[in-house]
């Protein structure tokens, strides 16, 4: 949450199985107990580190050090604290690995939830914009997210896109564009080869998945409110996502910076 990145649940626990493998060996095997243990803390994060995030730059790899201990500290210690509290209640010989791991659990989830509680009251209202979106003399509503990291310009023209999830817009197509839309879902090659196919194809490299094509069509225009803000945007293109497109699944639509930063023609 904190690096506003996917979480893989399978690819986690991979990286930290292997953290948790190498500091098990760190304990057990005798040649290695004899390492200088700020040696042995400095090289084992990294190693689930570059099996994550695959950092290129150096700078994102201290960036992702960084924080990757800094999380760890919070929770181990905290963790570790309460421990020792419940000791006083708690005889010594009962206070199995089963006591830490629950307590770390508790932890990590009210830093998750007290997380999510400030950025959606804090955080995200100011990148939030009510948009309207006029197409085929239609007048859809939805809440769309301001992503500055939303960098998805038509391969022709090189127009920025306003991404809107499938389930959000459908109602507001043809039947044939539905129909059209939904025989193509997963199948990039069919998308490709459609005569009947859509205004714009547009790649993208994000969406819940590594890489992928996006149904593209072009609207009469889509006003963004917000306060006093009132902006009319004609021939808007929109990019047509079948996966969620944020983690809240309140926000149905990434709002390109150039549409609020310039004219977004």
């Amino acid at each position: 949450m904190i690096l506003n990145k996917p979480l893989y649940i399978k690819k986690h626990l991979i990286g930290g199985g292997i953290a948790a493998l190498l500091y098990c060996m760190l304990l057990l095997l005798p040649v290695l107990q004899h390492l200088p243990y700020s040696i042995c803390t400095l090289i084992v994060p990294v190693i689930s580190i570059l099996y994550l995030y695959k950092p290129i730059k150096l700078k994102s790899f201290i960036k992702y050090y960084m924080i990757s201990m800094g999380v760890a500290a919070l929770i181990g210690g905290m963790s570790f604290t309460i421990l020792y509290q419940l000791q006083y209640y708690i005889p010594t010989y009962k206070g199995s690995t089963g006591y830490i791991l629950m307590i770390g659990v508790c932890i990590g989830g009210i830093i998750y939830f007290a997380f999510y509680a400030l950025r959606k009251r804090l955080v995200m209202p100011h990148f939030e914009y009510d948009l309207e979106i006029h197409y085929c003399g239609k007048i859809g509503h939805v809440l769309g997210l301001l992503d500055t990291g939303n960098m998805l310009y038509t391969p022709i023209g090189h127009r920025p896109v306003l991404v809107v999830t499938y389930d959000a817009i459908k109602e507001m197509l043809t039947e044939e564009e539905c129909k059209n839309i939904e025989s193509c879902y997963n199948d990039m090659g069919k998308l490709l080869q459609m005569e009947n196919g859509p205004k714009y194809i547009i790649p993208f490299h994000s969406m819940g998945c590594e890489e992928g094509l996006l149904w593209g069509i072009v609207s009469e225009c889509i006003i963004l409110h917000k306060g006093t803000l009132d902006k009319e945007i004609p021939k808007c293109v929109i990019g047509i996502a079948f996966e969620k497109i944020c983690g809240d699944r309140m926000y149905k639509a990434l709002i390109h910076p150039d549409f609020i930063i310039r004219e977004g023609e």
